[in-house]
């Protein structure tokens, strides 16, 4: 899928969490964008990989594969992992690290940055991009280090369904979550005008 198909899944996704666990803050909406981005990485294509300069990610062992270590599990949870110790209230998870050196306050202004629902945005952007990517004909190496790809062989990448999935949702954004989905529908594109 292309990325603005991830990016809107993902919104579509946060918004969804809105509904059944109560509202969701801006900072758990815009992180379940990025983090929908973030997989790609290993493709010197993707929004993140040519346009953020990011293209030498390919080059650390293990990212050479397209949909590969950063479309499993295991990635996902490392980014989750990494993000909760930054998030907000995480200073517990540093206290034996801090009496190595006095580094907590500047974990503290990154955590005011990022926010509290950063890591479960995250978590939830990385899940629906390798979901949205088992639907494609080349498939996700879910289980890494297992070599097997798994896949739906449904269609392929940026086709003709690839656009009418990410125009669904954007449509269904619009009726379901109105007025917010108006919002939702204009963060995920602005997004293309920011990256």
């Amino acid at each position: 899928m292309t990325g603005r198909t991830h990016v809107a899944i993902a919104v579509a996704g946060a918004l969804a969490v809105g509904v059944v666990g109560g509202p969701v803050s801006g900072s758990f909406v815009l992180a379940s964008a990025v983090g929908a981005l973030i997989p790609d990485l290993d493709n010197t294509h993707s929004t993140l990989g040519r346009d953020a300069k990011l293209g030498w990610v390919r080059r650390i062992p293990g990212f050479a594969s397209h949909r590969g270590f950063t479309h499993s599990i295991v990635f996902a949870l490392a980014v989750y992992a990494i993000a909760r110790v930054l998030a907000p209230g995480a200073e517990h998870l540093l206290v034996r690290a801090a009496a190595a050196g006095n580094f907590v306050p500047a974990l503290s202004t990154v955590q005011h940055l990022l926010g509290a629902g950063v890591p479960a945005g995250l978590l939830l952007g990385l899940v629906s991009h390798d979901v949205s990517d088992l639907l494609n004909r080349e498939g996700v190496q879910l289980l890494w280090p297992v070599p097997k790809r798994w896949a739906l062989y449904l269609f392929a990448s940026a086709s003709l369904v690839d656009q009418l999935v990410r125009y669904g949702v954007l449509a269904l954004l619009l009726v379901w979550r109105w007025p917010l989905g108006v919002g939702a529908v204009i963060t995920t594109e602005a997004l293309w005008f920011v990256l």
